[in-house]
């Protein structure tokens, strides 16, 4: 569920990124903390080690 619940939020913030409603700045501030929740899905083992690897490439370089 952890897994599904995160790939449509970053889908969702990456479409809001890519149509302005979100700037740079926002993005990067929302990506880091979309990291560690990550991070602390895999520690508590909530995503497995593929699935975390999956979304991380999700997440946009800006």
């Amino acid at each position: 569920m952890a897994y599904t619940t995160m790939k449509k939020l970053i889908a969702n913030q990456n479409i809001k990124y890519k149509n302005g409603a979100v700037d740079a700045d926002s993005y990067k501030m929302w990506k880091n903390s979309t990291m560690n929740k990550l991070d602390v899905f895999l520690t508590c083992d909530r995503i497995t080690q593929t699935q975390y690897e999956e979304l991380l490439v999700l997440l946009l370089d800006v």
